[in-house]
């Protein structure tokens, strides 16, 4: 129980705290943003932990599914939207709500399930723990990283391919429903980086790394980052060609 706690605080855990990471490097959030954030936040996890099992009735069983499908995708283009530097904030904000709501549901349904048996309680606490510390570190380290290049092009760009791999996770979910057909590995790096290992969820987490990616999911990647990173390029060229971007 402790190690399964802190493989899914890796997973859970370490996405809000790369993009939270992202939010106050790139974005410069203030603290009334933050609490809007969070309200936000806290809401949206609420709503979807109350009504997954209402949600996961209809569409033959796959609405959660489609649900968490349209959110990426929602996430996914508010990023798009956040470089845009007239609304770049409250975009920024848009986009993290679904990402961070979805992996904390995530997270209170496996606490539901199993932090209700008192010999299980000590394990989930202490691998929450664990999780948490180990995702909060890696979190500061890239914080610590990229302060240097904050209001770069390169800031932007990470942040876009962040959320491409965010969004990337709607294949596999399209997949269950059985919309998209599964298709053998590519190729395999397992023995290189495990996707169940400290790297591999960082890897994933930061830029969609999968060991053992198929087609859908390669060329889903590569779009959205494609895109992304052409999006960046567009915004930040007309930046500097206007008169703001020329006088600062």
């Amino acid at each position: 129980m402790l190690i399964n706690t802190v493989i899914l605080m890796l997973r859970d855990a370490l996405p809000i705290a790369l993009l939270i990471s992202f939010l106050l490097l790139a974005f410069r959030l203030q603290r009334q943003t933050l609490v809007v954030l969070l309200l936000s936040t806290v809401i949206t996890t609420a709503v979807l932990v109350l009504l997954r099992n209402s949600v996961s009735d209809t569409f033959d069983g796959a609405g959660y599914e489609w649900l968490t499908v349209a959110l990426l995708l929602i996430a996914y283009l508010f990023a798009l939207l956040s470089l845009d530097f007239k609304a770049y904030r409250s975009a920024a904000i848009i986009a993290a709500i679904p990402v961070i709501s979805l992996h904390l549901a995530d997270f209170m349904l496996y606490l539901f399930a199993f932090g209700s048996h008192s010999e299980r309680l000590p394990g989930i606490l202490v691998g929450s723990v664990l999780g948490s510390g180990i995702s909060l570190s890696l979190a500061m380290l890239l914080v610590v990283l990229l302060s240097p290049y904050r209001t770069t092009l390169a800031m932007k760009s990470l942040w876009v391919l962040f959320m491409a791999a965010q969004a990337s996770g709607a294949i596999p979910l399209l997949q269950q429903t059985g919309v998209i057909d599964e298709s053998a590995a590519l190729w395999d790096s397992s023995v290189i980086i495990s996707d169940a290992s400290e790297y591999g969820h960082l890897l994933k987490a930061l830029l969609g790394y999968e060991s053992q990616p198929d087609l859908p999911y390669l060329l889903t990647w590569l779009a959205l980052v494609g895109l992304g990173q052409c999006m960046v390029l567009r915004h930040h060229f007309l930046f500097r060609s206007s008169p703001e971007g020329a006088s600062s």
